[in-house]
């Protein structure tokens, strides 16, 4: 049996395959310029509206905005098309190569 367990693009850890245990960490989306860290960088940009983000007053009068993530997540699950999943196939991909190869164990980053 193999597992594997997908980071974000953020990770900053050296990661080893260990234990049939398979890290999988994913290429940042350089095109996606609103949202550069975690899971949601993978999705284009255009989805990530004002909508998606909450306003908070900061106690020196400022405000802080930060992204709705379970807002974002149920939009993509009613609007969410398979081509919006595009940069999640390098995983897929590594699953298949990692199932179909018994000796490969290095940590792949696309």
């Amino acid at each position: 049996t193999k597992y594997f367990f997908a980071w974000d693009v953020d990770v900053s850890c050296e990661l080893k395959a260990t234990n049939n245990t398979f890290p999988f960490v994913f290429a940042s989306n350089t095109e996606n310029k609103k949202v550069t860290k975690g899971i949601e960088n993978l999705f284009h940009e255009n989805f990530f509206s004002d909508d998606f983000y909450k306003t908070e007053s900061k106690s020196d009068g400022g405000i802080h905005k930060s992204l709705d993530k379970k807002k974002f997540e149920e939009n993509m699950l009613k609007i969410g098309k398979k081509e919006d999943y595009i940069n999640f196939k390098p995983l897929f991909d590594f699953i298949t190569q990692q199932v179909k190869s018994s000796t490969k164990k290095e940590v792949t980053h696309v």
